[in-house]
């Protein structure tokens, strides 16, 4: 049952992820600022999963809130470019 909660949560946020990082590429966000921010998000969802599957909720909170900031300073950083 866990499991299916986990996919359920990776479901729920990929799809937003997908979208920001694709626009910022289209965007032309720095290279470097967009793969240091997939790199990190990536980390974070592993994390977050390993965390998820052995009922740690504490650490499973911060490696959410790291991939959530991620989508939101490549959101910014996106709307930025694009304004520019």
């Amino acid at each position: 049952m866990r499991w299916k909660r986990i996919i359920q949560n990776d479901l729920e946020s990929m799809p937003m992820a997908f979208i920001v990082f694709w626009s910022a590429i289209s965007a032309g966000v720095s290279a470097s600022l967009t793969t240091t921010l997939l790199l990190l998000y990536t980390i974070a969802r592993f994390g977050h999963t390993a965390v998820y599957s052995l009922s740690l909720p504490h650490a499973r909170m911060v490696f959410w809130i790291v991939g959530m900031v991620c989508i939101v300073i490549g959101a910014v950083a996106s709307i930025l470019a694009a304004l520019t």
